[in-house]
């Protein structure tokens, strides 16, 4: 089946990071586990918060508000733009491909996308912060695909390939119905990519 949109997940794939090693050392020195800073993401991920929503949750959760601006600072000055997929990208987009960012992130994602000079790549953005619901629960895809249908009506789910670096939200595309790509961020990925499409 020809792939006619590529739903791509900014954080991880458009925008690398060393997320999981920060991870480990925050959870060596701090004990600030990958569960905790999980459910932290997602309550900050599914509605626009408040700077004092996020310290009263972090409050609830044991998790003191300057271990976590600290874990943040580290995590963010990690990202670096993945140049070559961004260049293929471009290339895709050109050929007449949607290109679709699909993102459990805060409502600060523009700006993100600005500092990464990637804000005219996208046809659309999806995210998770507007919705209130975030990959990998299945609204998150179905309203995924329902806007992206207003650009191309007669967009098939198996016309859609899902990049993603989560094993899990690759799952629960691929229960939608969609076409995945587990993205590792190495050397064969484009390549990987551009045999798909």
């Amino acid at each position: 089946m020809e792939i006619r949109a590529l739903f791509v997940d900014l954080g991880g794939v458009v925008v690398v990071n060393r997320a999981r090693e920060i991870g480990e050392q925050y959870e060596k020195s701090d004990g600030l586990t990958p569960q905790m800073t999980k459910n932290v993401f997602r309550f900050i991920q599914t509605a626009k918060r408040t700077e004092e929503e996020i310290n009263i949750y972090l409050q609830s959760v044991n998790i003191a508000p300057d271990l976590w601006e600290r874990f943040t600072k580290e995590f963010y000055s990690s990202e670096t733009r993945n140049d070559d997929l961004v260049k293929l990208l471009f290339e895709f987009k050109e050929k007449g491909l949607l290109i679709i960012f699909t993102t459990n992130n805060s409502d600060a994602v523009m700006k993100g996308m600005q500092k990464y000079e990637i804000e005219s790549l996208p046809n659309l953005v999806i995210n998770s912060s507007e919705l209130q619901v975030a990959k990998p629960d299945k609204a998150f895809w179905e309203v995924a695909f329902r806007k992206t249908q207003e650009l191309l009506p007669d967009l098939n789910k198996d016309e859609v390939l899902v990049i993603d670096d989560s094993n899990t939200n690759c799952i629960s595309a691929r229960e939608f119905g969609f076409q995945t790509y587990k993205y590792i961020n190495n050397s064969n990925s484009v390549t990987e990519i551009v045999a798909l499409i």
